[in-house]
């Protein structure tokens, strides 16, 4: 190999030799003690064996080869600012376990010095393979021939000194020694664990201040790796997506040319007397609040003309839930959020604005602003959807309690929560609080935000879907069994949920969880990979299908509905998604969205005031989708058995979507709905066995109570099949 000169001198060669270890080599048999050991077991950067500790840091942990393993996702490893006392001309070992999430397609450094100049790399470049940094420059590295795949735990020994010059060892076999380090400038890279373009797990870091043999490096190496290595999720969606029946899908409202060309983002509540309501601004996110009721399950739709005046200087997309007061009263409650953009009709520019009414949507409250200033960090309040979610919470013992946990997220995609209470009536909400602080370096990463939660099949876990707005990273699932006091660590979601807006309900007839959203589709090229900003684009408005136990085992699904196709003609393609949804007892969804539904305007719109395409001045309307699952799996020859023999019915007392449902009923007989199993390629996994316990009801979420529902899946097991006609 060649490699370009730190000194600016042109090539030279450099040999490869493998050469016994010398004078400086560690003796043979027992293992000497490492300087310093990180083995990341107390969930922390400090050495067992020396005192550099690594700075302090949100960092994150994972199971490693044994005990715990350092968690990092781009690049943002665990630094240390402390020095370490080899030199240049120092003889050194050092080891570590490392696996990676993806095959390595371009940089992955492992370990790296401050300057970033010296590295350990898995592959140096797109075009080049493992080895050794030694500068910045393109030339500046050291080869080592090997190729590393993903998912798989790998141990990595390298050794260095002036007689012999630098080894690497992969699974206790040397691969090849290096002679240019003998004779020029070699530092050893120990300030940064999890460096430049590294998203994967490093366990049992250990360096040594001699050179380790060949047998001893075997030896360190001889820990068995764990046999079950979880593969890396696929980017795209793997499950079949049938297309939702045009007779299905009506239009709520739709207004091209003039003020009402465009118009955003929708949210929608099924009230105690079957009322259905949505609400959505006049233009892209923010402008004046429309209000649409309807009476008929959807049938038709009436525009709302009496609302407050305040309403038409919203800033944000609306949210609404359907709350239930311990006397009795059903509250429904507007939310909006002033994220900074503008101001309200009030001069507010941060905090959320709220509207209420307690006679089934026919008066509304105007605003009441809260939360301008956040305690926290004494900052001001840029909320962006707010409430992304509003979950009802519950006691000790399991009961439903008069509080309810809001949240959203701000520009720095730091997600918070505020409680909801009431005082004679009067609403009350806390001061703001970050939720997922102890995993920060995975919420900035992925800049998760939007977060859809709803709750287990039994009631006792609270679990949230995340958009990731990076564009680089799959959306992500957390989980809290203490009533959103804590969370899990973020994990990823397969292709088949890489969406935006997720709003995941039950299907009261089988139990199973529905969660339409704006799709985003990952690896365009097909590789296997995600190759950068040019390798995703969004996508139309689906929903996808399948159990909670795939959903939280983070499998594919069963399989998509394809909604309506979005024809947005921008860059990104699919402006569309977001979501209001409820459900009948018997099965029925509607589903109100947004989205450019026409393709021929949409390919031929032009913006008067710019001469070019303008997504947010396109054509974008309302449309509805109403439809059990049952007539999707007939319309494709879909059938399950054995089928559920029971659905609860009775009176839905709660809100929509994340708001707080509960089902007090009974159960009776009906035709069971059949779930499905694609007919094209690839064939989704089995599902696992269904819980006897499910949610009773479309609304789907949060404050669920289980009650009469326990007996809907009892004793059934999905098992996918093809109908034959």
């Amino acid at each position: 190999m060649h490699i370009r000169s730190r000194a600016g001198l042109a090539f030279a060669t450099a040999l490869f030799v493998v050469v016994p270890t010398t004078a400086t080599s560690a003796p043979l048999g027992e293992l000497p003690t490492p300087i310093h050991h990180y083995s990341f077991d107390m969930s922390d950067g400090s050495d067992s064996t020396g005192s550099r500790n690594a700075d302090a840091g949100d960092y994150s942990f994972a199971k490693g080869v044994e005990g715990n393993a350092l968690r990092v996702v781009d690049g943002k490893g665990m630094s240390f600012t402390a020095a370490h006392e080899l030199g240049e001309s120092d003889p050194w070992t050092v080891s570590y376990w490392v696996r990676t999430d993806e095959v390595p397609a371009d940089r992955v450094s492992v370990l790296m010095d401050k300057n970033k100049d010296f590295s350990f790399d898995l592959k140096m470049a797109a075009d080049r393979s493992a080895g050794f940094h030694v500068g910045k420059g393109g030339g500046d590295v050291l080869t080592f021939k090997h190729t590393f795949d993903a998912a798989t735990w790998h141990h990595v020994t390298w050794t260095q000194s002036k007689d012999a010059g630098l080894s690497m060892y992969v699974d206790g076999a040397l691969t090849e020694t290096n002679a240019w380090t003998k004779t020029h400038r070699t530092l050893v890279p120990l300030d940064l664990i999890g460096g430049t373009g590294f998203t994967g797990d490093i366990d049992e870091v250990k360096v040594f201040d001699s050179v380790l043999t060949a047998d001893q490096v075997k030896e360190l190496s001889g820990k068995k790796a764990p046999d079950a290595v979880t593969p890396a999720l696929p980017w795209n969606n793997t499950v079949a997506e049938y297309k939702l029946a045009d007779k299905h899908l009506s239009t709520v409202m739709r207004e091209p040319g003039g003020k009402r060309q465009y118009l955003g983002q929708p949210d929608m509540i099924r009230t105690n007397t079957g009322r259905l309501i949505a609400a959505f601004p006049e233009g892209h996110g923010k402008g004046p609040l429309i209000m649409m009721t309807s009476d008929d399950d959807g049938a038709t739709w009436t525009e709302k003309k009496d609302i407050p005046a305040s309403w038409a200087g919203s800033q944000e997309t609306p949210t609404i839930y359907k709350l239930n007061l311990p006397d009795g009263t059903e509250r429904l409650m507007l939310i909006t959020a002033n994220p900074g953009w503008g101001t309200d009709s009030a001069g507010n520019q941060y905090g959320w604005n709220t509207s209420y009414s307690d006679d089934n949507g026919e008066t509304w409250t105007e605003y009441r602003h809260f939360h301008s200033k956040r305690t926290w960090d004494n900052a001001n309040n840029d909320a962006i959807v707010a409430m992304a979610s509003l979950v009802q919470l519950k006691d000790d013992n399991g009961n439903l309690i008069p509080k309810w946990m809001g949240v959203y997220h701000n520009y720095k995609f730091v997600n918070f929560k505020t409680y909801l209470t009431f005082e004679n009536g009067v609403e009350k909400w806390s001061d703001p609080e970050p939720y997922l602080a102890e995993h920060r370096n995975i919420e900035e990463t992925y800049k998760m935000c939007e977060i859809g939660m709803f709750r287990s099949p039994d009631g006792k876990r609270i679990v949230g879907l995340a958009r990731s707005q990076s564009h680089s990273h799959r959306a992500t699932m957390i989980y809290s069994d203490n009533e959103g006091k804590t969370w899990s660590k973020p994990v990823e979601l397969p292709g088949s949920l890489a969406g935006e807006r997720h709003k995941p309900t039950y299907d009261p007839a089988s139990g199973r969880v529905v969660v339409p959203m704006r799709e985003i589709r990952y690896d365009l090229n097909k590789n296997g990979r995600h190759d950068g900003e040019n390798d995703w684009k969004a996508g139309n408005w689906v929903a996808w299908v399948g159990t909670y136990d795939q959903l939280m085992n983070q499998e594919a699904g069963q399989y998509r509905i394809l909604l309506e196709r979005d024809w947005s003609n921008n860059r990104y393609g699919g402006d569309t998604g977001y979501s209001g949804i409820v459900t009948r007892e018997d099965g029925t969804f509607i589903i109100v969205s947004y989205g450019h539904w026409d393709k021929d305007f949409s390919r031929s719109w032009l913006d008067p005031s710019k001469g070019q395409y303008n997504v947010t001045t396109d054509l974008s309307y309302i449309k509805q989708a109403k439809f059990r699952l049952w007539d999707v799996e007939q319309a494709n020859s879909l059938d399950i058995a054995p089928a559920p023999k029971t659905v609860v019915t009775g009176t839905v007392e709660g809100g929509t979507s994340t708001s707080s449902d509960r089902l007090e009923g009974k159960v009776v007989a009906v035709k069971p709905a059949p779930a499905p199993s694609p007919t094209t390629t690839p064939t989704p996994e089995k599902p696992a066995p269904a819980k006897p316990t499910l949610p009773a009801t479309g609304a789907g979420v949060a404050g669920l109570s289980i009650g009469a529902a326990a007996l809907l899946l009892a004793g059934g097991t999905l098992v996918l099949r093809r109908r034959s006609n």
